[in-house]
């Protein structure tokens, strides 16, 4: 049995921006609901589209590669204030949570999306109202020194102009270096991929909301160094816009022969 929770974040900020808020708002709902992870079930991650990258930044170790893809001075040495700094490594320095014990991706971006390059991405910058509040941000880093800010984002941060949709570019720095982590050793993971059929054939990628044609590559998992120390990841994928088996039978697939003698409830969608 499962307590299901639904979260909803806002779509205007940066992913990882928006990943730095659903890690806080989260971690108050636990510790206002009395979770201890020593105690209750690990939890069991869902996330669709771009929810499935903030996900995502539940079971990485980032180190410093996202921070040193955006500044070139390390945490301590930018001129910020204290709560500008610490604002910016609690959205770029991630760590794994040990609550967390699966993820099941559905349709991410863990690549990007050549559609936020595009069109999509042109709307959304004249369209997209980034809250002001993360635009003084972002502004406060290259106000004193923004030889402190890698050259590629500079602007960026100078104009407070870094949508949901650019961040979700594939040549943005922040996607490469999350796109490049894989997933924390002992964090089993899934994906549910879609493709379209074409003469029977597997066509090309879905693209829901024109988002997701590079969802379609796993997230890395972490090497194995010893018995059972990676990470484990399964694939299903979904064809002609629909589970080959029905909704419960991606499901299946993806969670194994222990999910297929629990789920014989779910119907398929």
């Amino acid at each position: 049995r499962y307590q299901i929770i639904h979260y909803t974040y806002p779509t205007t900020e940066p992913v990882l921006a928006a990943a730095r808020r659903f890690r806080s708002e989260l971690a108050a709902f636990l510790q206002h609901v009395g979770y201890d992870p020593a105690v209750h079930p690990r939890l069991v991650v869902v996330g669709h589209s771009m929810g499935g990258l903030l996900a995502k930044t539940l079971v990485v170790d980032s180190g410093r590669s996202i921070w040193d893809r955006t500044f070139t001075v390390p945490p301590e040495q930018l001129r910020v204030d204290d709560a500008v700094r610490a604002r910016f490594e609690e959205a770029l320095i991630l760590k794994p949570w040990p609550a967390v014990g699966r993820v099941i991706f559905l349709g991410v971006p863990h690549h990007g999306s050549d559609a936020a390059d595009g069109l999509l991405g042109w709307l959304g910058k004249r369209v997209i109202q980034v809250p002001s509040d993360f635009v003084e941000l972002l502004q406060a880093a290259v106000r004193d020194d923004p030889e402190h800010v890698q050259n590629k984002v500079r602007d960026w941060f100078r104009r407070g102009t870094v949508t949901s949709v650019q961040s979700l570019s594939p040549g943005y720095p922040a996607m490469q270096g999350l796109a490049a982590l894989p997933i924390a050793p002992g964090v089993p993971f899934h994906s549910v991929i879609g493709d379209v059929t074409k003469d029977g054939d597997r066509a090309r990628a879905v693209r829901p909301r024109g988002t997701v044609e590079r969802g379609v590559p796993h997230p890395p998992a972490a090497r194995a160094v010893g018995r059972d120390a990676g990470a484990t990841g399964s694939r299903a994928r979904v064809h002609g816009g629909r589970p080959q088996r029905g909704g419960a039978g991606a499901f299946r697939a993806v969670m194994g022969s222990d999910a297929r003698r629990k789920s014989k409830g779910v119907r398929p969608l």
